[in-house]
């Protein structure tokens, strides 16, 4: 333990121009988070405030002084001064595993703690996210870059792995499929949590080994796996969102009926974008929510038709259905193509189509006034703002998956022109997102059609309990 602090104290010597660069750059981010919620929001949704660049900075900062810090004691060759001392591995790495623990992630989680105090959120029940929060943040920003360290001789080495790994991280992305609203944090959390769980692996093996090609062939296969998860089927994507479902529900909440005797198969028209195509509308309802809860549609997941024996299913449906709703009736609009109709003009169909569903659990309903602010107990607090428009912000505490609707009226509510503010990295209901910031910011506008000097904002706070998937079925239909 002695030769650890040893080098501990030898890495601090050496690198500690670029350790105070990343502290002061994160106490100047951090001073940002004390000007008012507006300026804030501003910051945070327009990317262009002192805030974000800050944040910038601040992951520039750490991912040098972590490239600096493995770049001390190269792994690749045999020639390296460091092996000529009595150093085991083990001890090596415990060294720069400490600087990270105790000078990144330590003042990240003394960092968050301030602004949430400074903000009126209890310490009690948040500081385990906190201390979560900051571990991930420490992982996920120091492991890629030690993982390109530790098979680079040199920092142009280091600069030349992280920018051909990042491309072919980025490229891979941006060449699958995008995946689904809901189940985009699945896709986010899964390819961390490989990136992070391949990077300590290989990492370590690298410290034991010092096997530097076959490290990087390993490093490689690790960001395809994790640059190429949004293309995993999404039944698997969508199974691993239900296994993370935080109630479980059994099949008999949240199921469909369909309406079959009212039924309509008509032409398409210019209008609908679907020519060449008819339009089956299909009357639907959601039954078996518990007493409070709502659900939401997210995701199509399979879909089959058939008919007299003919499943060309892929054919037959030329565009992704919709769901709306009429005069308090819900539809599935289907566009079926001519040409499967022709085919079994006198036959019958079959149709399944498989949903992905978001079930809320009973919502909390708080009222403020224009220019007015709401304290969410134990979240945080709303603000609303007019100026061109009616501006609606909220501050939450990181990892609050709540899913915020503010909707503006005089008198009572009324259903039209909600507006969702809506987290998107606090979806996760495992928390495997890291976040620069210690809030959550929300934000929404209702545009400049009516006079909003006046009135309430209606706030409806819900999270999510289950993500579950219902099948629509129906059998026999005439296509005629």
């Amino acid at each position: 333990m002695t030769l650890v602090w040893h080098l501990l104290r030898k890495d601090l010597r050496h690198s500690w121009i670029y350790l105070a660069a990343a502290l002061c750059l994160l106490l100047l981010s951090a001073t940002t988070f004390f000007s008012s919620l507006f300026s804030l929001w501003n910051a945070r949704i327009g990317g262009y405030g002192s805030q974000g660049i800050f944040e910038l900075l601040q992951i520039a900062a750490w991912s040098l002084l972590c490239g600096v810090l493995i770049l001390a004691e190269p792994l690749p060759g045999i020639q390296q001064y460091w092996l000529t001392r009595p150093i085991r591995w083990q001890q090596l790495l415990s060294a720069k595993v400490l600087v990270i623990a105790l000078f990144a992630a330590l003042p990240i989680a003394i960092a968050h703690v301030a602004i949430l105090m400074f903000r009126g959120f209890p310490l009690t029940g948040h500081l385990p996210g906190i201390v979560w929060n900051a571990v991930l943040l420490a992982a996920a920003s120091f492991l890629p870059v030690a993982l390109a360290a530790s098979i680079s001789r040199n920092l142009q080495q280091l600069i030349l792995w992280l920018l051909g790994l990042g491309g072919l991280f980025f490229v891979l992305r941006q060449w699958s499929p995008e995946a689904a609203p809901s189940s985009e944090w699945i896709v986010m959390d899964v390819s961390l949590f490989i990136l992070i769980l391949g990077a300590g692996a290989i990492i370590t093996w690298q410290y034991a080994t010092r096997h530097t090609q076959a490290g990087r062939v390993a490093a490689f296969l690790l960001i395809v796996l994790a640059g190429t998860v949004q293309r995993w089927p999404a039944s698997v994507r969508f199974g691993l969102q239900r296994a993370a479902s935080p109630v479980p529900v059994d099949a008999n909440v949240a199921r469909w009926r369909v309406d079959l005797g009212n039924t309509v198969l008509q032409k398409s028209t210019p209008e609908t974008a679907w020519t060449g195509a008819r339009i089956l509308y299909i009357p639907i309802e959601l039954e078996g929510l518990p007493e409070g809860w709502t659900a939401e549609w997210d995701a199509w997941n399979g879909i089959e038709v058939s008919a007299d024996g003919d499943t060309d299913g892929g054919a037959a449906v030329r565009k992704p259905p919709t769901i709306s709703r009429r005069d308090s009736q819900s539809f599935v609009a289907l566009p079926i193509s001519k040409d499967f109709i022709n085919r079994h003009a006198n036959g019958r169909a079959n149709i399944t189509l498989g949903t992905e569903l978001v079930l809320y659990g009973p919502a909390q309903t708080m009222t403020m006034d224009v220019n007015g602010t709401a304290n969410l107990p134990g979240l945080g607090r709303c603000q609303s703002h007019t100026a061109t428009e009616l501006i609606i912000g909220c501050a939450l505490a990181i990892h609050s998956a709540w899913n915020i609707r503010g909707q503006w009226a005089i008198g009572e509510p009324q259903e039209k022109s909600p507006v969702v503010l809506t987290v998107p990295e606090t979806r996760s209901p495992l928390a495997l997102l890291p976040s620069l910031s210690p809030l959550a910011l929300p934000y929404g506008g209702f545009g400049a059609t009516s006079d909003y000097t006046k009135g309430q904002i209606y706030l409806r706070l819900r999270k999510p309990k289950a993500y579950v998937h219902r099948r629509i079925e129906i059998t026999g239909l005439p296509l005629y």
